[in-house]
C-alpha cells in the first residue's frame, strides 16, 4: 500500500491556497514560522507545513 503523497508547493501556491499575498508566505519562510525548503533560489513548502501554520493562526 502506497503512502499518501504530501505535494509540495510554490509560494506562489501557498498564497493562492490560502489566500493571502506571496509576500507573506516568502516572509514566514525566511522568518521559520512557515517551514519551508529551500532548492536553489527556489522556495518549496509542504501542503501539511501549510496546513500546519494556518492551524497555529500565524497567516492571521
Amino acid at each position: 500500500m502506497t503512502p499518501p503523497v504530501d505535494p509540495w508547493l510554490s509560494p506562489e501556491q501557498a498564497a493562492q491556497e490560502v489566500q493571502v499575498n506571496k509576500e507573506t508566505i516568502y516572509r514566514a519562510c525566511r522568518g521559520k514560522s512557515l517551514r519551508a525548503s529551500k532548492v536553489g533560489r527556489f522556495w518549496k513548502i509542504k501542503r501539511s507545513h501549510l496546513d500546519a501554520w494556518l492551524e497555529t493562526g500565524a497567516a492571521a
